[in-house]
């Protein structure tokens, strides 16, 4: 699972850098301000327009490839793909995901709040 910083914004929406944008999420979350740990599997992920994403490594394992970003904040990503990503190192490309697929965990604790 990727794991990447998070801040509470309001009810319901989660600030992610790491992710490239704030995250609504359904879940009750601690008061405005603070921090969480949001979680997504790799599978969860697809490579989309943007430039928020530089590619580090693809690994073309047949049927699956698995392509590792750095965010702007410096946390690694891991992007599963079932597509030919075409995409190389130093690309920058933006990151998609359905926001009903991340986890928020107590970044102390580490119990999921979702």
């Amino acid at each position: 699972m990727n794991f990447v910083t998070g801040r509470v914004e309001g009810p319901g929406l989660v600030a992610a850098e790491g992710l490239g944008r704030a995250v609504p999420l359904a879940v009750r979350l601690p008061s405005e301000g603070s921090e969480v740990t949001l979680g997504l599997r790799p599978q969860h992920l697809a490579v989309a327009e943007g430039s928020t994403h530089r590619v580090e490594l693809t690994e073309a394992l047949g049927g699956v490839s698995y392509i590792h970003v750095t965010a702007p904040t410096g946390e690694k990503l891991v992007v599963e793909s079932r597509d030919d990503p075409r995409v190389a190192p130093g690309d920058r490309v933006g990151i998609a995901f359905d926001p009903a697929q991340v986890f928020a965990f107590d970044p102390v604790s580490g119990a999921r709040l979702r």
